[in-house]
């Protein structure tokens, strides 16, 4: 086992004389990426190869926007080693705060931030590297610290620049229903958009931006051209994203049909009047465009376990028992017929 040693940090601090925070003169001394590099662009995280870029009508540029991922493999200092060794000896600042239960925050070049919890250290060590850290690491960057550090992700976000279609035509297409997509109806939907599937527009001054499903699911997808060209972001959480970004850090020659792909599963725009059944449809003239010829990817997740008598008795003595405690003492009636029993009665009614 090789010795311990401090994690080389920095408190926050200013460059004598510049005004300059700490980690400015560390993104000074770390080589900038060449703009012709692989991997490196300003508009994100992307690899791509002139035989992929020929094999397309359009420029189409796609890459990771943002990427968070845990690693219950190593601990903070052999991270904080693993991060300094792959970005040329970078230096971390401590912030003795975090977020989703994390207590302390590391953060590097390009507000690459990495998270811990020393009182509960079966949370692991969180990584986040938000849209401005991809686009400055680069493909190869999150290649390595990503499999390097044997992480799993819990949110992943595909880009696409230069699409042929707006924001609004996608809008437009979606509120006629014109698309195959496993997305749901909107809840509590005001009066004649009741079989809408969910959605949000938004517009601005800079552009314009239409979300496609819920913020809250595994699946979220939002349009905008607010660059000057259109990009379309799919963005994955949880299992669905760990899967996702495993295909896509591991297959490099591969990021622009799976990132596509990815896209088709979530929605295909089509012409919903062919056919009662979607599947047989033909895709709208735009989207036709965008997909070419590539295929559905499909992230196979862990099936459900299956509903037994003894999960649901440990389900309901763990998880039900404390809210129908609380539900005795405020609502029961010792001089009645016992609220709990009057809950289970119902519930056993056709």
């Amino acid at each position: 086992m090789r010795p311990q040693r401090e994690p080389r940090i920095q408190p926050q601090r200013t460059l004598a004389g510049a005004g300059a925070p700490w980690h400015a003169r560390a993104r000074r001394r770390r080589r900038k990426p060449a703009p012709n590099a692989p991997g490196y662009t300003k508009r994100g995280a992307v690899l791509t190869s002139t035989q992929e870029r020929a094999s397309q009508a359009q420029d189409l540029e796609v890459g990771i926007h943002w990427l968070a991922a845990t690693t219950q493999v190593l601990d903070i200092d052999h991270v904080l080693d693993f991060i300094a060794e792959t970005l040329d000896g970078a230096d971390f600042e401590v912030i003795e705060s975090g977020v989703s239960g994390y207590t302390r925050t590391y953060k590097t070049l390009y507000n690459l931030r990495i998270f811990i919890n020393e009182k509960r250290p079966e949370m692991g060590v969180h990584m986040i590297a938000d849209g401005h850290a991809c686009e400055s690491l680069g493909y190869n960057h999150l290649q390595m610290l990503f499999l390097g550090m044997q992480m799993k992700a819990t949110r992943l976000d595909l880009a696409t620049d230069n699409c042929p279609f707006t924001p609004a035509e996608l809008q437009r297409e979606w509120i006629e229903d014109n698309v195959r997509t496993a997305c749901k109806p909107m809840r509590d939907a005001r009066q004649g958009w009741e079989n809408v599937r969910t959605c949000k527009w938004e517009s601005s001054p800079t552009g314009d931006t239409f979300y496609m499903g819920s913020r809250q699911s595994t699946a979220f997808a939002r349009c905008y051209d607010k660059r000057g060209f259109t990009r379309f972001e799919l963005e994955l959480k949880a299992e669905r994203a760990d899967k996702a970004a495993q295909l896509i850090l591991a297959h490099p020659e591969q990021l622009i049909e799976n990132t596509v792909g990815m896209i088709r599963e979530f929605v295909d725009f089509v012409d919903a009047s062919e056919d009662s059944n979607r599947s047989r449809c033909s895709f709208l003239p735009f989207w036709q465009k965008f997909i070419k010829a590539f295929e559905r990817v499909k992230v196979q997740l862990t099936p459900r376990p299956e509903l037994t008598l003894e999960r649901l008795k440990d389900w309901i003595e763990g998880q039900v028992a404390p809210s129908l405690a609380l539900y005795e003492m405020a609502f029961g009636n010792r001089d009645s017929y016992d609220d709990v029993d009057l809950v289970v009665s119902n519930g056993q009614k056709p």
